[in-house]
């Protein structure tokens, strides 16, 4: 409707009044429905992309050093003695997967799994 009043030579004021919205709004609405992209708004979201990957890729870093550390120290357990089911469970409980468990252990997760139950 907008774009049908805007064609037929109606002023974005007076099509603002028809519609009961304000003249910016109207003016915005119909650049949006023409798919015209303001270089600004492209800007701002290029921007908004940039700082989410590079959110990721922090959170992906600091998840990497924590299994690091959590396998480290779940390795230091089973070396200085204690039963391997012992320190796959508190590893596990520390919030390090079984995928990881098995992959510092050279096992399968299911294997790991199953340590953790004591089978």
């Amino acid at each position: 409707m907008l774009i049908n009043l805007r064609r037929s030579g109606i002023s974005f004021l007076e099509i603002a009044q028809r519609l009961r919205i304000t003249k910016g709004s109207a003016l915005s609405r119909y650049h949006r429905l023409n798919g015209i992209v303001f270089k600004s708004s492209a800007v701002y979201h290029e921007k908004a992309r940039l700082a989410r990957a590079e959110a990721t890729r922090e959170h992906r870093k600091q998840r990497a050093a924590a299994i690091r550390e959590r396998t480290a120290m779940m390795l230091d357990h089973i070396n200085s003695g204690m039963p391997r089911a012992e320190a796959i469970r508190r590893a596990n409980q520390e919030g390090l997967s079984f995928e990881a468990i098995g992959k510092a252990l050279n096992i399968s997760r299911q294997a790991a799994h199953r340590a953790a139950r004591g089978r």
